[in-house]
């Protein structure tokens, strides 16, 4: 999925005539049934496929690296049924880069995320506060994946970091060559997955997984009802709900030696063995440093393990669920909530909004932790008076925005946010400011539709075969959208549906309009590049 206003490409422009045709064939001059077959040198040629041709998405690989005070460390490549999407980004770079380079340096693909320096930093706040290099102490903490596409030509693959003024710097690189063939044996807490949701294959669906942690061989059927319960929970969620048709969910089944999250303080303070050592974070922190912080962070140590353990179906994200009381959650390179208290699975989709939208939290109940290098969420602001998302500002808000004083249902500039007094917040009330008491706020939505386009296309097309000529179906998810196309990917002309292609070559461009975006003006657009193969001999 591509924003609207994105430079279209010329892709293969030859020049061909007479490609398409609205509806069915001309009758005139067609044989009747009882008439007798075309002389063999009359006979119309053999006709090969119609056949997308440009490449939504591509074969990826998962490495697994950390991030150390020297660089990137690559530890491990990972095989699976793993696929990227390739149309670029949308908004604004984050602060570690993945770029593939060919041979000549020239940049075949890009993707960033905030993680890994999101766990740099805050682990220096915190480190300072206590007075110990956390890092250090826990170097798991630096564990992290992304994917890899495979793509022709692929020379290097280049890990960037952002610093404080904003420049990229190469901290690490990986030889695409290296890329395993066959996947590995998943590690013996498996003991099985499953599909709970399945709307399409994973090279064209948001593929996510839940995986549990800290449930026992006894507490197995405990952790499908749990897996059902947030699966269902994720499908019902504005604005996800409106695209739960390009979502699959998949489940991991780990068993655990104890039961409980690694390190919770319920009973008492202490580590138990279990998969993927999700640990309740500032906790441990608490108990090693005599303070006490607000402790429901929860984290997984054994990050590799965990990623190896989602290896074994396809997956794009994933949300870990912690068998523990505490109620508490967190998202860092995957999501995770514990299954403690009524609207647990409330806390589930918080945290997929974290993943999936890159949102910040609203609330200011934590540590204000900032840094140039980090950056700021899509829903969070220091510039009340012009954020981001002024496209869902009313005339007439004032910014910033009272609480209250009729602006309570308002978009506006809230004070305050991200746990800092200075900053600000698009609504009064929001998922992102409390997991369990409203829905995603327009903001927060519309960056959850602009991030899903990471992972899938929205507009999905099909080329059915027809000897009156191919027949192009699109499969919108009920969105309007209009279409255009092309013979040469630059001219374009509108078009509707049903649509016939009897030529050889064809770009369509859809655009897409939903009230849940309004930038860029409420539109996006997805290009498809068909191409029919050569006739057989």
């Amino acid at each position: 999925m591509r924003p609207l206003h994105r430079p279209l490409s010329a892709g293969f422009a030859l020049p061909l005539a007479a490609l398409l045709a609205c509806g069915p064939a001309d009758p005139k001059g067609a044989a009747s049934g009882t008439d007798s077959a075309p002389a063999p040198d009359t006979a119309a040629p053999a006709r090969g496929a119609l056949r997308r041709v440009d490449l939504p998405s591509a074969p990826a690989t998962m490495l697994l690296l950390t991030l150390t005070p020297e660089g990137v460390v690559f530890e491990d490549a990972l095989a699976g049924d793993f696929f990227v999407d390739l149309d670029p980004v949308v908004g604004p770079d984050e602060a570690f880069r993945t770029r593939v380079l060919d041979a000549g340096g020239a940049e075949l693909y890009r993707r960033d995320t905030p993680t890994p320096v999101l766990v740099r930093d805050f682990l220096a706040h915190y480190s300072g506060m206590a007075g110990v290099d956390i890092l250090s102490l826990l170097p798991d903490l630096g564990a992290f994946h992304v994917f890899v596409p495979q793509l022709e030509g692929a020379a290097a693959v280049v890990f960037e970091l952002r610093d404080e003024r904003g420049v990229y710097a190469e901290v690490g690189r990986w030889d695409p060559a290296r890329a395993p063939t066959s996947p590995a044996a998943p590690p013996a807490a498996v003991i099985g997955s499953a599909t709970l949701v399945e709307s399409g294959p994973s090279d064209q669906m948001l593929d996510l997984t839940l995986i549990g942690d800290g449930y026992t061989a006894d507490e197995q059927a405990a952790w499908q009802a749990d897996a059902a319960a947030l699966a269902e929970r994720v499908r019902g969620a504005a604005p996800l709900s409106a695209f739960a048709g390009r979502i699959n969910i998949h489940r991991v089944d780990a068993v655990s030696a104890e039961s409980g999250a690694s390190y919770d303080c319920i009973g008492e303070c202490r580590f138990r063995d279990i998969a993927f050592r999700s640990v309740f974070a500032v906790n441990f922190i608490n108990e090693i440093s005599g303070t006490d912080y607000r402790s429901t962070t929860l984290f997984q140590l054994g990050q590799h393990e965990l990623d190896r353990a989602l290896a074994v179906v396809p997956t794009d994200l994933a949300i870990v669920v912690v068998n523990s009381d505490k109620s508490g959650g967190m998202s860092i390179h995957h999501a995770a909530a514990s299954n403690g208290g009524a609207t647990w699975t409330d806390t589930g989709v918080h945290e997929l909004g974290h993943l999936l939208g890159l949102l910040g939290d609203e609330y200011t109940a934590d540590e204000c932790i900032r840094s140039p290098a980090m950056g700021l969420p899509r829903n969070i602001t220091d510039a009340p008076a012009a954020p981001p998302w002024a496209p869902w500002i009313a005339a007439g808000t004032p910014l910033p925005t009272p609480e209250g004083e009729g602006f309570d249902e308002a978009v506006g500039a809230f004070s305050s946010a991200y746990n800092c007094p200075d900053l600000y917040r698009p609504v009064q009330s929001c998922r992102m400011k409390s997991s369990s008491s409203a829905e995603f706020c327009p903001v927060c939505a519309e960056q959850l539709v602009l991030q899903i386009t990471r992972y899938t296309d929205l507009a999905a097309v099909t080329v059915v075969p027809s000897a009156e000529g191919d027949l192009i179906e699109i499969d919108a998810l009920g969105l309007d959208h209009q279409l255009s196309t092309s013979t040469d990917g630059r001219s374009w002309a509108p078009a509707s549906t049903p649509l016939r292609v009897t030529g050889d070559e064809l770009y369509l461009q859809i655009e897409l309009q939903t009230p849940l975006v309004r930038s860029p003006a409420g539109l996006l657009t997805e290009q498809v590049h068909l191409r029919r193969d050569p006739a057989a001999d």
